[in-house]
């Protein structure tokens, strides 16, 4: 839908050529106002915003060379065409200068009109999609770059020369790395969705750096210049992320949370903590740098939560329900029951998941082997683990690798 401004100082050509446009159904029109000389004109400008101005030359108070100056000397990039008389030329060749579509002589022809309109906004919208492609290029590339300096794949210098092309602000005080994860499996769609709601929660804080990683979890890092404040604002910010994932897509997610550093060259290592201490955070409360767990009021049962974290965190031992129950003080059948009942899978899937998640991480970020890897994250046997591993993943830890280093 484009927006037309029509300016010429005789009333009737205004008239004429706002009838003749809307007669016009190849092209959808969200509106045609009209301007009689360059002072109405710009102040309609400057509160509408018209796609495309059609203009006469010569007007009283402000003409059409006055009026096109005073456009691109404020930056308005809005396509213009010029109406002339014949004696018009040189003011023709100046506004020429300042870039015009085209200039059409009066009585304008209908065809030329109708040519140069057309012309005219093919070009607008190859300029939006070239803004677009533009806007995702440097999107890619900042995600790119926080990935990298979250994970400590980056030099310093690039993260530096990198971070002013991309507006990321490295010399505030304190800089807080977290990974945002779902809460057990879920397929491309649902991580979809957890990330574009992400987007918009993290993107309205500012100094707020997020992305995702390859295995489709958030990660961002949290930069502020005062530590009480900043880190409260990160705890509700990241807090209502998770309450509104949650209550829009039914998926309940946890943070591994970093510590709070005050160099920006210590996130990747603060990051790198977080992920392997396991922390299960699934609401947080923060007073400057300590975290504390504090239940959420929440369809799922505090019990079954307690379950969760407790296999976040000792997901290594040797766990089944016979040792849950013991450690709970339960029935090892009932707590089985609640726990699939409240999470959506069996106690031994969700510790199969969670050891799988565990192994891909190391799998990537570690040089251990895959028999140390399958010890540490649970599996007594290495060569059960890779067939689970295949089964689940769809490839072998070895292919998991290779296809990590190369991303």
């Amino acid at each position: 839908m484009y927006k037309i401004l029509i300016v010429d100082d005789e009333v009737n050509i205004c008239i004429g050529l706002k009838a003749f446009l809307e007669q016009w159904e190849d092209f959808a029109f969200a509106w045609i106002k009209t301007a009689v000389n360059g002072v109405e004109a710009w102040s309609k400008m400057r509160e509408e915003r018209p796609d495309v101005i059609i203009t006469d030359v010569s007007m009283p108070q402000m003409d059409g060379i006055e009026l096109l100056t005073q456009m691109r000397s404020q930056g308005i990039k809005t396509k213009v065409i010029v109406l002339s008389g014949y004696n018009d030329f040189e003011y023709v060749r100046s506004m020429a200068l300042l870039g015009i579509e085209n200039y059409l002589l009066k009585p304008v022809n209908e065809e030329e009109l109708y040519s140069t309109l057309d012309s005219t906004f093919k070009k607008i919208e190859n300029e939006k999609k070239e803004r677009i492609k533009a806007q995702l290029d440097a999107n890619l590339l900042k995600e790119n770059i926080i990935n990298r300096w979250i994970y400590g794949a980056i030099s310093e210098l690039e993260l530096e020369e990198r971070s002013e092309f991309l507006n990321i602000d490295l010399n505030l005080a304190y800089f807080l790395p977290c990974c945002i994860k779902i809460l057990g499996k879920a397929n491309v769609d649902v991580k979809q969705k957890v990330y574009e709601i992400c987007m918009k929660n993290l993107a309205q804080m500012e100094n707020c750096y997020s992305t995702r990683n390859y295995q489709g979890d958030i990660i961002a890092v949290f930069c502020f210049s005062e530590m009480e404040q900043g880190v409260a604002l990160t705890a509700r910010t990241v807090n209502e992320y998770m309450d509104r994932v949650e209550e829009e897509l039914r998926v309940k997610l946890y943070v591994l949370l970093g510590k709070v550093v005050s160099s920006y060259w210590d996130v990747a290592e603060s990051f790198q903590d977080a992920i392997a201490g396991g922390i299960y955070l699934n609401r947080i409360e923060m007073k400057e740098t300590d975290t504390v767990i504090k239940e959420q009021d929440t369809n799922c049962s505090p019990f079954s939560i307690s379950m969760a974290k407790y296999i976040l965190e000792h997901y290594d031992q040797d766990l089944s329900l016979k040792t849950m129950a013991i450690h709970f003080k339960g029935n090892a059948a009932y707590i089985g029951q609640v726990f699939k009942r409240d999470m959506n899978k069996s106690f031994l899937n969700y510790l199969k998941d969670v050891r799988i998640e565990k192994a891909k991480e190391l799998l990537a970020f570690s040089d251990l082997t895959t028999k140390d890897i399958a010890e540490k994250v649970g599996f007594r046997n290495d060569t059960y683990f890779c067939t689970v591993f295949k089964c689940e993943v769809g490839i072998s830890p070895a292919e998991y690798r290779r296809i990590s280093i190369k991303k």
